[in-house]
């Protein structure tokens, strides 16, 4: 998709803005909810819909924002989400002919695929740094219901992404 300047930088926004009021409603309402940590990413859906669906040279530096923006909100720092994203768009850019979202089973499935090896491979950087893997598998296993819920959610999330990044409002409504 071609985009003008004003264009990009109008859906990058209203973007940001989306997964800030998400990030928001993450960090507060539901942490409070649960008795147990309940903390969805939802960086990582956008990031996600960002590399199998908007396809422009401006890519890595709206991962940076969109990680820039997360970090504000989790003990995650932003270069490594953005390392992960980065790594993460490159793949999915040579998977996104074979990638098809046909029914919403097929997506979810995708979804929580993506978000357990984005899961995985953080956990093992942070494993490489500090030099200990001890706590890999308990950082795995505390994200996986979060990874469920994320994947449950990620086909109305990703609707409201491509109304904010579809040329004209008819290609959103078919999608």
């Amino acid at each position: 998709m071609r985009y003008s300047t004003s264009e990009l930088l109008s859906r990058a926004l209203v973007t940001v803005l989306l997964l800030f009021v998400l990030e928001i409603i993450s960090a507060t309402v539901l942490t409070n909810m649960f008795s147990f940590r309940l903390r969805l990413s939802f960086a990582v859906l956008f990031c996600l819909f960002l590399s199998i669906y908007v396809q422009i040279n401006f890519l890595p530096f709206l991962i940076l924002i969109i990680q820039w923006v997360h970090s504000i909100f989790s003990f995650e720092g932003w270069a490594l989400g953005s390392m992960i994203g980065i790594i993460f768009a490159v793949g999915l850019n040579y998977l996104k002919d074979i990638i098809h979202f046909g029914t919403y089973i097929s997506q979810v499935i995708f979804i929580f695929i993506s978000l357990s090896l984005w899961d995985i491979v953080r956990s093992l950087i942070i494993g490489i740094k500090l030099n200990s893997f001890e706590f890999l598998i308990n950082h795995y296993l505390s994200d996986v219901v979060s990874n469920i819920i994320l994947a449950l959610a990620s086909p109305y999330i990703f609707i409201l992404l491509k109304v904010i990044w579809a040329e004209n409002s008819q290609k959103a409504l078919k999608a």
